[in-house]
């Protein structure tokens, strides 16, 4: 069954969850992939806002509104290099998650599974789990924060940069997205689609003051 996500219990149990698996995963295999850690040009977002106002898009004005924010985010990914990369989920987020008969979390959708830093993996994790309309539940970041560590989990929040998984992956989804909302010749299902994922995507993005929210309450637990 999905995951109740209004249950307390949960943040303690996902946390535990992602300790053990980054305590005990094999070695990386291959390279890492630039879609974790790279991001598009800055500068192509505002080109792309003044293509999707003449496109008549739904989410021009949206898209024009963030292109700031974009920007700034772009700013905080950095290259993964010289970091520890372990073999990471990398997709961790609550649809991925279901509950078995015994009440035991079960991960799904390994298809993205390769090498990441254990600490941006855990950063994108408290972004997915625990932040609500822009704000973090403070003590259910703490609980999974705490287990963990418990669990013997490897990866520690130490800065804005630790969010740059999450960032990357963000922005590289919403860019392909909106190439498919734009493109003529893609199917008309595969645009609406497109559309609501830009949409949905726009209103998720994080915001410097939350990622400082989350690097201060990773600092209260470490």
């Amino acid at each position: 069954m999905p995951v109740d996500l209004t249950n307390a219990g949960v943040a303690a149990r996902v946390g535990g969850l992602l300790g053990r698996l980054h305590a005990c995963v094999p070695p990386p295999h291959g390279e890492a992939d630039p879609w974790y850690d790279t991001v598009p040009d800055p500068a192509s977002w505002d080109q792309l806002a003044d293509c999707a106002r003449a496109n008549r898009a739904p989410w021009a004005a949206s898209l024009a509104e963030r292109a700031g924010l974009l920007r700034e985010l772009s700013a905080v990914v950095m290259p993964q290099t010289g970091e520890s990369l372990i073999t990471c989920h990398r997709d961790l987020h609550p649809d991925n998650v279901l509950v078995d008969g015994s009440g035991e979390l079960v991960l799904l959708d390994w298809d993205d599974a390769g090498p990441a830093s254990p600490g941006r993996e855990l950063a994108y994790l408290l972004v997915a789990w625990h932040v609500h309309d822009g704000q973090p539940d403070a003590a259910a970041v703490r609980r999974t924060l705490a287990a963990y560590q418990a669990a013997g989990g490897p990866g520690r929040i130490r800065d804005q940069h630790s969010f740059g998984m999450l960032i990357a992956c963000m922005l590289n989804f919403l860019r392909a997205q909106a190439s498919v909302a734009l493109d003529p010749r893609a199917a008309a299902g595969h645009r609406q689609y497109a559309c609501a994922e830009i949409s949905d995507t726009l209103t998720r993005l994080p915001t410097p003051a939350l990622i400082a929210q989350l690097v201060n309450l990773a600092a209260s637990i470490t």
